[in-house]
């Protein structure tokens, strides 16, 4: 095995800008462009404002034991 040997590290930056050459030719020759420009669709809407608070309308359970409300 070459896990250890850096054989493959090596052959991967040798091969690494040919790669990107014939990449380059088969994107030409399909006609695929490199479009950075446009935008893909926003998964998010674009109003991102947060919904109101309901923390101002939180109160402790009426069903919550507590030994303040004894009824004896």
């Amino acid at each position: 095995m070459d896990l250890h040997s850096g054989k493959l590290h090596k052959e991967f930056h040798e091969n690494l800008d040919q790669r990107m050459i014939d990449l380059a030719k088969a994107k030409a020759a399909r006609g695929i462009t490199d479009d950075h420009d446009a935008q893909a669709p926003s998964a998010r809407p674009i109003d991102t404002t947060p919904p109101p608070s309901v923390f101002k309308e939180l109160k402790p359970s009426d069903k919550r034991y507590s030994i303040l409300q004894k009824s004896e």
